[in-house]
């Protein structure tokens, strides 16, 4: 996964949102661009290029196929599909980081993942909480971002 740059006037807003969001910045993922660009000035941001990291390959756009698991540049590789969910944002892309590296990962598509953004996804998990007769019930947890091996 390469990191690769691109002048700012020339990032599409969902990459300045995603670059904002990797910086630190509060960015829910609805803000037009000036908004992001005014947020990231606010910050003391003000790059002439922004990082922009690779997104994840759709399976149907690789060669082969057969298995979930490959080696790929010496990088274990999953093939996963991330569920699209209801509500706001639940057919927005999924971003996890690890140790600063960023993959957007689609959701409803089957694409190739590196091993350790797997984990990370494995790892991101939020607690529920069901309604009992004494008020609420113990919490159940559940995966952020629910996704499943491919075959």
């Amino acid at each position: 996964m390469d990191m690769k740059t691109k002048p700012i006037d020339e990032a599409t807003v969902e990459e300045l949102r995603i670059y904002a969001q990797m910086i630190g910045l509060e960015i829910d993922g609805t803000e037009n661009r000036n908004v992001v660009l005014g947020k990231m000035k606010k910050g003391g941001f003000t790059p002439e290029r922004i990082a922009i990291y690779e997104k994840a390959v759709e399976v149907s756009d690789r060669e082969g196929g057969g298995g979930n698991t490959k080696v790929e540049n010496g990088k274990k590789m999953f093939k996963i599909n991330i569920a699209k969910m209801p509500g706001v944002g639940g057919d927005r892309p999924v971003g996890p980081r690890v140790n600063g590296k960023y993959f957007l990962i689609p959701r409803g598509k089957d694409v190739w993942v590196p091993e350790e953004f797997v984990e990370a996804l494995r790892n991101a998990v939020q607690f529920e909480y069901e309604p009992s007769i004494n008020g609420i019930g113990e919490p159940r947890e559940t995966l952020s971002y629910p996704f499943s091996h491919v075959a």
